[in-house]
This record gives structure tokens, C-alpha cells and sequence, in this order.
């Protein structure tokens, strides 16, 4: 009995023995043993035990790539080079019949001076080749309102030119060496439409004498020894900066009839008119009497100064969740502190 407890003890603990060793073998609860194979198992690469790859934000879709200014520029620069646009306004011209009793409008007559001298016009700055003619678009009723205002405004100017400053002596020369007059720029709409860049502009009128009123001027002059005005023309033309509405160029004529002879320009006739628009623009670009201010340049491709490009966006990389908590530092005790989770 007493030689038999050491056995059992010793059977015991074998058996505990193999059970924790059978433990140690057996594969978790669920899990298939793997199959045994002759094949050598192929050579695994250690991964990274806290390499986490950087995940880069997508670009938004619809934001514009920076390569926009350049194309802005490159833009400007193509339309700087080219010539610079007109359009040719119609003139505010009247022609009038001066007889004995009174000076009265002739609608025929006017209307075919209007029609020449806007036809006169256009073929002489086609021709000219400083400009590109554009044509007048249509125009409603509010813009037709519109322009004929501001020629009637650059026909009070141009009165204004001929009667003051040129004839104002010293007092006015200051104005005449730095000539800035405008319109201002209700005409800009007219750069929208048309894509001309300035306006050629014209006013003025034309009066004619009949038999009778030359009589009378004559006899007038042989009693009284005095000459009384009787007929002529007289043209105001300019070309204004659509941009600003300031004057850049301007001219006049002034025709003056002495008793039925000479003065008359005849516009109601082609060649009249195209004579009369010839002469007028024959000064370009010197404004005789003037010396009209140089205009607000436009950019030239020199001055154009490109958009800065915007840097490129640094891509976004999503943080890896971290494992440790940060380490901060009291100020206190100088001694690394954790940093304040969930503030």
C-alpha cells in the first residue's frame, strides 16, 4: 500500500504532464489545423510592426487647375497685338436752307448728309489701316436714347473748343496744352456689343443760301458798308476711348460762305461728304490746336504682370491613430506630461 501511493502520484502527474502539453499543440477553438505538407513554406517579408502609408486626398472635382493665369495672359497679350477697334456713330448733322424770311431744316437733305458722311467715314478709317473697323450693332430704343445723347455731348464740347479755348487767349492755354475732355462713359456699352475699342463721332451743320437771302446780303453789305453772315458749314469730328469716354482725337471745319460762294461742302452728295471727312481726318493723330492728353494706356504685353501661381496643394495625409499618448511638457516641473485627451 505504501509502495503504491508514489506510483499513483507519478501516473498523476504524467498525466497532467501530457494534458497541458496536448493544450499547447491543439489550434484555437474554430480554427482548421493546417494540412500537413511536404511543400516548404515560402518566405514571408516582415511587415512594418507601425508603418501606416500616407493617404493622399483626392483633388476636388471642378476646381480650377492652376494653369488658368497663364492662359489669361497669354489672352491679353494676343488682343494688346492686335489693331485697335472702331465703330463709326452716327453723325448728329442738320443741313438747313436759309432764305429771306428764316433758316429752316430740309429732312431730305439731312437725311442724305447723315447717310454720306457715316459711309465717308467708315471707308476712310477702313482704308487707313491704323483701325479695324466694326460694324454699329442693332440698338434699342433706350441705347439709340442713349447715344444720341452723348454725341449732342461731344457737340457741346466741340462748340465749347472752338468758341473758348482756342479763342481764349492766355487764360485758356493751359487747357489747350493738356486738352482731357469726356463724355463719359455711358458709350461702354457700345464695347460690349460691337467689340470696338473706340468711337469716330461727328456733329455739325450745313446751311445754304437761297437766291433771295443772297440779295439781301449783298444789298445789306452795299448800304451799310457791313457784311452780314449767310451761309456755310461747319463740322466737329473726334474719336472717343469707349473704355473711358475720353476725347483722344479731335478736328474741325469751319466753312464760311462770302455772299453764295465757297463754303458750302455739299455732304448731301457723296463726293461732298467723302471730301469733307478726308479733309477732317487728314490730321490724324495731331489734334491741330490741342495737345490732347495721352489716354489711360492700356496694358501693354510688357506691362501685363501674370497672376501668381498658386502654390501646389501638399497632399493630405490622414494621421495614424495614435497609439501613445502625446507628450507634453509642464512648465511647472519641466516633466513630460501627458497632453489632454478629448479637449
Amino acid at each position: 500500500m505504501i509502495h503504491s501511493i508514489p506510483a499513483r502520484l507519478a501516473a498523476c502527474l504524467l498525466s497532467l504532464f501530457l494534458a497541458v502539453a496536448q493544450a499547447q499543440e491543439a489550434p484555437p477553438d474554430g480554427a482548421t489545423p493546417p494540412a500537413a505538407s511536404n511543400v516548404p513554406a515560402a518566405e514571408s517579408t516582415p511587415a512594418e510592426p507601425s508603418a501606416v502609408e500616407p493617404v493622399v486626398a483626392a483633388p476636388v472635382s471642378g476646381v480650377p487647375v492652376v494653369a488658368e493665369p497663364a492662359a489669361r495672359e497669354s489672352e491679353a497679350a494676343e488682343k494688346l497685338g492686335a489693331t485697335p477697334a472702331i465703330v463709326v456713330l452716327p453723325p448728329e448733322f442738320v443741313v438747313y436752307q436759309q432764305s429771306v424770311g428764316a433758316t429752316e431744316p430740309v429732312p431730305e437733305w439731312t437725311q442724305a448728309a447723315q447717310a454720306n458722311l457715316q459711309q465717308a467715314a467708315a471707308a476712310v478709317l477702313s482704308s487707313d489701316g491704323r483701325f479695324e473697323l466694326r460694324t454699329l450693332p442693332d440698338l434699342d430704343e433706350a441705347q439709340r436714347a442713349q447715344l444720341r445723347e452723348h454725341v449732342e455731348l461731344f457737340k457741346v464740347i466741340s462748340m465749347n473748343i472752338e468758341g473758348v479755348v482756342k479763342l481764349g487767349g492766355k487764360p485758356w492755354q493751359s487747357v489747350r496744352d493738356a486738352a482731357d475732355f469726356r463724355v463719359g462713359d455711358g458709350l461702354a456699352f457700345l464695347r460690349e456689343s460691337s467689340g470696338a475699342d473706340y468711337a469716330f463721332v461727328m456733329s455739325g451743320a450745313e446751311i445754304r443760301q437761297t437766291g433771295g437771302s443772297i440779295f439781301m446780303q449783298l444789298a445789306i453789305a452795299g448800304v451799310l458798308g457791313a457784311y452780314v453772315p449767310g451761309g456755310g458749314t461747319y463740322m466737329y469730328a473726334g474719336i472717343v476711348d469707349l473704355r473711358t469716354g475720353q476725347v483722344t482725337w479731335y478736328n474741325s471745319s469751319l466753312g464760311v460762305a462770302v455772299f453764295g460762294m465757297g463754303g458750302a461742302a455739299k455732304t448731301d452728295q457723296e463726293a461732298g461728304a467723302a471730301k469733307s471727312i478726308a479733309t477732317l481726318f487728314n490730321t490724324y493723330p495731331a489734334s491741330p490746336g490741342l495737345a490732347m492728353v495721352v489716354p489711360e494706356p492700356a496694358a501693354t504685353p510688357e506691362a501685363v504682370t501674370p497672376a501668381p501661381s498658386a502654390p501646389e496643394a501638399a497632399p493630405v495625409v490622414e494621421a495614424p491613430a495614435a497609439e501613445t499618448p502625446a507628450v507634453g511638457v509642464d512648465p511647472a516641473t519641466s516633466a513630460p506630461q501627458p497632453a489632454a485627451q478629448g479637449a
